[in-house]
């Protein structure tokens, strides 16, 4: 993808998508083994590219009859020097079961 910034993320459940490359308004939204990505150049336009994923998938989901979503929790933005800085987005929750002791 040959844009400044992105999002990615892995679609749930996965497996009902065909890999393609589309063009909405500016952005770049490819899908492919499951995970979807959209590309954007301007940061501020981050709000819209998810709004752009959360509609495409709400799509999908009706004309399928399976609800579709995402977690974008990965993101990249492209430096000078041509590499990508990437990150990722982490949430886990832990449930403590027992006592503690130290």
């Amino acid at each position: 993808m040959n844009t400044k910034h992105g999002l990615r993320g892995t679609i749930d459940p996965p497996g009902s998508f065909r890999d393609e490359s589309l063009q909405f308004v500016g952005f770049s939204l490819d899908i492919k083994d499951g995970l979807i990505e959209i590309g954007f150049d301007d940061m501020a336009d981050e709000g819209k590219a998810r709004d752009i994923v959360r509609q495409y998938l709400e799509w999908f989901s009706f004309s399928h009859g399976v609800r579709h979503t995402v977690d974008l929790n990965q993101s990249w933005k492209m430096q000078p020097g041509g590499g990508k800085m990437i990150g990722v987005q982490l949430n886990d929750t832990l449930t403590v079961s027992d006592d503690l002791t130290h």
